[in-house]
């Protein structure tokens, strides 16, 4: 099985992408995680990065795991109460977009509450991402370049230039990852199997899988020009 040095998961995984002005913003439900991205896509639409939100994700946000690695790495103020709810990641990302970050709901275009997967993510957001020639997803760290790869895969988005936008959760940064050994113990399992799901000569990856292929291989030279060619953020 294919094993990744450090320098290797942070060119596959964690490269930082330029942020630019988009027609709309995509928040990709996290489990767990879907509190920061909920704050991270307020945050951009508040920045003036996009006008426009689409919402996507259906599994559950109660993830024991999130909350027993907040518990082993001391963040105790970072565990909400309404981890414990049954709401799906959109009705919840949906509901503190509005309540908590002032995101208008006439802005939340909008709300896929079924996906269970990021190829399903995608498939249910299609349609609303037509009329736009451009967004920015924003996604839990770990799964942003597939997140980008399953949408390249679909052909009906060929056009829509896209810019992945990192979520770092409860105050990680990327360069801690692998500093703590705590942090590389809880995420580096995550981000190896994520490496070799988009590595095309790993076993099991999501690009060459005999006709089930889940991802398109992403030239990122050529995803970094269409993304400079997009107005600046305003200042």
């Amino acid at each position: 099985m294919a094993k990744y040095s450090r320098g290797e998961l942070e060119e596959k995984l964690l490269y930082p992408y330029p942020l630019r002005q988009t027609d709309v913003g995509v928040a990709f439900g996290a489990r767990g995680f879907s509190a920061e991205i909920a704050e991270a896509t307020a945050g951009l639409y508040h920045r003036g990065a996009y006008g426009k939100v689409v919402v996507t994700g259906g599994a559950k946000v109660l993830d024991p795991y999130i909350i027993a690695g907040l518990a082993i790495t001391g963040r105790f103020s970072k565990i909400r109460k309404d981890f414990f709810g049954s709401a799906t990641e959109a009705g919840y990302i949906t509901h503190l977009l509005c309540k908590e970050f002032d995101v208008p709901s006439e802005d939340i275009i909008r709300v896929d509450c079924k996906s269970k997967n990021t190829g399903q993510n995608i498939a249910r957001i299609a349609g609303a991402l037509s009329g736009f020639q451009s967004a920015t997803f924003v996604s839990w760290f770990a799964s942003t370049e597939r997140t980008l790869a399953t949408a390249r895969k679909d052909e009906t988005l060929g056009s829509l230039t896209i810019v992945p936008a990192h979520v770092y959760p409860f105050g990680i940064q990327s360069d801690q990852i692998f500093k703590s050994r705590l942090l590389t113990a809880l995420y580096g399992g995550t981000l190896q199997h994520e490496a070799r799901k988009l590595d095309p000569a790993a076993s099991g990856n999501y690009i060459n899988t005999s006709g089930e292929e889940f991802c398109a291989e992403v030239d990122r030279g050529a995803e970094v020009t269409r993304i400079k060619a997009l107005p600046p953020l305003p200042r």
